[in-house]
């Protein structure tokens, strides 16, 4: 992490982990070095009315209820407009580091549709990247991938991002 920093030109960083496992020291380190730096540091929490709702819940376990997928996909472009296209309402300032916990899921899902919406990557592309991404080889050896990702990288629409 500090040689992104010191060495990668990262200058924003994005932790999108809001899960079960115990992290708090982790991010308080993360934001001490980021700091130190002279980066920004934010982490994008799921936390109701502080956050960007549970997205990622609710795109799991209730992706084929519209208006859960609908919620969940408006909290995903906010979350995008807000803290990695225009963190403080500006373009960042250098590169963009982003994770969660394992920097699979989330920070997949995420990426995937940045590289989709932002970068204009054919679908194709984008889903290769993220199968590349979690260790896919094949069905009988999916390694980290899950469908539901897959399903959101597919379905998201762009036009959410529009500002």
């Amino acid at each position: 992490f500090r040689s992104l920093l010191e060495h990668g030109g990262v200058r924003h960083v994005v932790n999108l982990f809001d899960g079960k496992i115990p992290v708090a020291d982790l991010i308080a380190a993360e934001g001490r070095a980021a700091q130190a730096a002279g980066a920004s540091y934010v982490t994008a929490t799921d936390e109701e009315g502080t956050g960007y709702g549970r997205w990622r819940d609710a795109l799991k376990e209730h992706y084929d209820d519209p208006a859960a997928r609908a919620a969940a996909f408006a909290g995903m472009a906010r979350l995008i407009r807000e803290q990695i296209l225009a963190p403080g309402g500006a373009a960042p300032r250098g590169n963009v580091h982003l994770h969660c916990g394992g920097g699979m899921h989330r920070s997949g899902m995420v990426a995937g549709i940045i590289d989709k919406c932002i970068n204009h990557a054919p679908l194709a592309t984008v889903l290769a990247a993220y199968r590349y991404h979690v260790a896919w080889h094949d069905a009988d050896h999916p390694g980290g991938a899950e469908d539901g990702n897959l399903r959101v990288l597919a379905d998201f629409d762009c036009a959410l991002l529009a500002p």
